[in-house]
């Protein structure tokens, strides 16, 4: 198989599922995406990183990911053919029996460390359980606080530096890090399932702590755990079925493309009440424009 100019191909590629880079927080060697800058793509390695999610690799394992795809790399390379990314190979067997990856992996961009004498903190937790109200993980935002209290910023956005981590019980009943073999669940699962049979309008957001904030307008809200892209199942769409649904995308090419897939396939709902992109800022950036979503909603 030929070689590809990976460095050159990373970008395009990441457009595709994405959409633009955020300009303010890109650089001519690392673009970022995300009102954070929280997914990363390294333009000399190659290779990208989600620090949200806590994944990276290179392009074929961005394409492995986006697309479902698994371990599955020759079909990665079909779709990177596809899309016209890479020239097509003269046989399928070649794409079988080569290894699509770049020469040199790289290791994906991690986040700056913390100053040495900053301390880790929880700032929220959240816990998930299934549709029975049984726990079965707790997701937790971490922030960094110096000795003199005052929290470490990051110095791109000028808002407090954080990071995510999964936590569940394991064997023994000790909350450790990880899933231990949980499956993914909706936020507030049991309290969306019956705010359905209620005939209720949903709420589906971007993170937990934008569900909480819709709550305390009085609208009944979820979201999934790991972002817009991540841990979906037939399950959880299943949920809406049937349900008034407003979808409210984060200002995320990934999350609106995602949104919109879901909608042509028929997949998530039957019916959306509403559909609002705000421009420049997340949905629940602040009260004042909580509150005017909450106005757009009572309209329904």
């Amino acid at each position: 198989m030929a070689d590809h100019d990976w460095p050159s191909i990373i970008q395009p590629v990441a457009e595709s599922f994405w959409g633009e880079c955020n300009k303010k927080l890109s650089s001519p060697k690392e673009l970022r995406w995300g009102s954070q800058g929280s997914r990363t793509v390294n333009l000399e390695k190659a290779c990208w990183f989600d620090h949200e999610a806590g994944e990276g690799g290179n392009v074929i394992e961005l394409v492995q990911r986006e697309q479902g795809l698994g371990d599955d790399k020759a079909a990665a390379m079909a779709w990177l053919e596809q899309e016209g990314f890479i020239a097509a190979s003269e046989k399928a067997q070649d794409r079988r029996n080569a290894s699509p990856e770049p020469v040199t992996r790289p290791e994906p961009e991690q986040p700056p460390a913390p100053p040495a004498d900053a301390v880790e903190y929880e700032a929220e937790k959240y816990d998930y359980a299934d549709r029975d109200g049984v726990f079965q993980y707790r997701v937790v935002r971490y922030q960094y606080r110096r000795p003199d209290g005052s929290l470490v910023l990051n110095p791109k956005t000028g808002k407090p530096e954080k990071t995510f981590r999964q936590k569940s019980r394991n064997a023994t009943g000790e909350i450790t890090f990880g899933l231990n073999g949980r499956s993914p669940c909706l936020y507030r699962w049991q309290e969306i399932d019956l705010a359905v049979e209620a005939g209720k309008t949903i709420l589906i957001v971007e993170g937990e702590k934008a569900v909480h904030q819709a709550l305390d307008l009085g609208f009944d809200a979820t979201c999934n755990s790991g972002g817009a892209n991540k841990n979906v199942t037939d399950e959880m769409l299943a949920t809406f079925k049937g349900a008034n649904v407003v979808i409210l995308p984060d200002n995320d090419p990934q999350a609106t493309k995602k949104v919109k897939q879901r909608q042509d396939d028929g997949s998530m709902v039957e019916r959306e009440v509403l559909r609002f992109h705000p421009d420049g800022s997340p949905v629940f950036p602040g009260q004042d424009h909580a509150n005017t979503i909450a106005t757009k909603l009572r309209k329904i």
